[in-house]
């Protein structure tokens, strides 16, 4: 149910590379090559003209920020179903045994470690 997601998240980099490629938005940026106009300072200097990569504006941020945004949905998303998978998995356990009901103690420790991960990322 995941696999094809994941096929996505690999793909992205070539499927934001092609448009950068086709439209020469990948130009020299010191010592390595991004998503940048060139000559190296066009975009800031109004005195020098872009040659090429002036839509750089709209596809950086598609190439660094929605890919960081994406993955920390992500994690928030399957923490998230997974506590809320292990306190059902209580909630059953206790309507099973009456002495366990109200202890809750395998989702405050998944809540706990969850919020550790997310926090640590």
């Amino acid at each position: 149910c995941i696999e094809p997601f994941m096929h996505g998240v690999a793909l992205y980099p070539m499927i934001t590379a092609i448009p950068c490629w086709k439209f020469g938005l990948f130009n020299p940026v010191g010592a390595f090559c991004w998503i940048a106009g060139y000559p190296l300072g066009c975009l800031q200097d109004e005195n020098v003209t872009c040659l090429r990569g002036e839509s750089t504006f709209l596809f950086r941020p598609l190439a660094t920020f929605l890919p960081a945004a994406l993955s920390f949905v992500t994690i928030i998303a399957t923490m998230s179903s997974l506590c809320l998978f292990v306190f059902k998995q209580d909630t059953r356990v206790a309507s099973l045994r009456p002495e366990a009901r109200g202890s809750y103690l395998q989702t405050k420790s998944v809540f706990v470690q969850s919020c550790r991960y997310v926090g640590a990322y």
